[in-house]
């Protein structure tokens, strides 16, 4: 299933940890009971990415991935075997329904791109060529576009859009009868 040393500790940590009080997060007494249980002194991280600091010290201070601290101590050190086997079922079936729901999920994106400008009659705004003479065929229009969005709905991403603001004066034909 290719579950990461970090996946492992992240579900561990958000299933299987109990904190002593209210005033005490996950990760704090997640620390604290490997800290207890290993005779380690990993600090609390203060890194954005928390779990990676955690196992990385782990594995600096326990000297083995930090995959078999965590089941060690919250999966196998209980006295009767039947909860331990009950609780490393629970932690396999998350990841189990994770990757199963990956699986059956259909994805799809569909997005819209639209465009908003204002179009000038010949009698307002006559078209040109770069060197000042007339644009040819005389049935154009300028047309002065404004905006342009990028508009999207995706089954992982949600709903979205994309805006761009700005101006430019383009020739433009007019549209067929």
């Amino acid at each position: 299933m290719n579950i990461s040393e970090e996946e492992i500790v992240q579900t561990v940590i958000n299933n299987f940890i109990e904190p002593v009080d209210e005033d005490v997060s996950l990760i704090e007494q997640f620390v604290a009971d490997i800290n207890e249980a290993y005779n380690l002194t990993i600090p609390l991280p203060q890194s954005a990415n928390k779990i990676r600091e955690i196992v990385i010290s782990i594995k600096n201070q326990y000297g083995n991935d930090a995959s078999l601290a965590v089941l060690g101590l919250y999966f196998l050190q209980n006295v009767d075997p039947l909860a331990s086997l009950e609780k490393v079922k629970d932690f396999f079936q998350y990841f189990i329904d994770t990757h199963i729901k990956n699986i059956i999920t259909p994805t799809a994106r569909v997005t819209l791109a639209l465009s908003a400008a204002i179009e000038f009659p010949q009698s307002i705004i006559k078209p040109a060529n770069p060197d000042g003479t007339p644009y040819v065929p005389s049935t154009v229009k300028s047309q002065f576009r404004f905006a342009q969005a990028l508009l999207y709905a995706d089954t992982q991403l949600g709903v979205g859009f994309q805006l761009e603001l700005g101006g430019s004066l383009y020739p433009c034909k007019l549209p067929q009868k």
